[in-house]
């Protein structure tokens, strides 16, 4: 009696070891019967007598829609802020904007980060006269920058940022799908993935900074069209099967 080994994966492998007299039985009842051992996944499906059928699409395969769902996530981002209203309201301007300059100028504030009113210690925090100046207010925090606003290099950092999110993006969903997976599956994937990257960024800004609420549900939503246009172009620009 002859022994014939299959080895099955998908996402882990599973390894069906059958005693038969010509082959392996493939149905589910006599599968149902057979002793599987899980093993350490490969990224290949192999067969004994057969050859290898790629499970994964790895990251050189998809430098393309890494490079190219970026450069989309830049022009929706472009357009959101530069042609849509929802963001124009997210800043207000300072009362007496010139005074409060003028002061911060005359104290020798310096670019950084700083809170107001700010307790040197947690014993201070919780000190009465802290308590005082915080029911009193103003409560915040402020960011001073350095030299002004630089957009060129703000909108480097962000394509960057963008093509940091994709290349994430291409791993995770080229570990689920192989190359000519449906479209629809890579969307899905690659879209998810992006969703965590570009949609929550903001919430904790409004969890210990204080930044509205409202703001941050804006940035979800330009999140979510970053995340399509991400997923589309992956499953747009998804390497075909050998």
């Amino acid at each position: 009696m002859a022994t014939v080994g299959l080895e099955i994966e998908v996402g882990h492998r599973a390894v069906l070891s059958a005693a038969t007299g010509g082959g392996v039985d493939t149905s589910l009842a006599n599968l149902t019967r057979e002793r599987w051992r899980p093993v350490p996944a490969p990224f290949l499906l192999r067969g004994t007598k057969g050859g290898s059928i790629p499970t994964m699409t790895t990251l050189a395969a998809l430098w393309l829609p890494i490079l190219l769902s970026a450069v989309f996530v830049f022009l929706v981002s472009s357009v959101v802020h530069m042609a849509l209203p929802i963001h124009k309201n997210d800043y207000q301007k300072l009362p007496d904007e010139a005074a409060t300059l003028d002061a911060m100028r005359k104290t020798g504030v310096r670019p950084g980060q700083f809170m107001f009113p700010h307790p040197g210690s947690m014993k201070e925090m919780n000190s009465p006269a802290m308590q005082a100046k915080w029911k009193q207010g103003p409560v915040g925090t402020l960011i001073v920058r350095s030299g002004g606003y630089a957009m060129g290099a703000s909108l480097g950092q962000w394509f960057t940022f963008s093509v940091v999110i994709s290349v994430f993006c291409a791993y995770l969903t080229g570990l689920a799908c192989a190359p000519g997976a449906a479209g629809s599956q890579v969307f899905r994937i690659a879209a998810t993935v992006a969703v965590l990257g570009y949609c929550f960024t903001s919430v904790c800004d409004s969890i210990w900074k204080g930044v509205a609420w409202s703001t941050t549900w804006k940035f979800v939503f330009d999140g979510v069209l970053y995340a399509l246009a991400t997923g589309a172009t992956f499953a747009w620009l998804w390497p075909a099967a050998a």
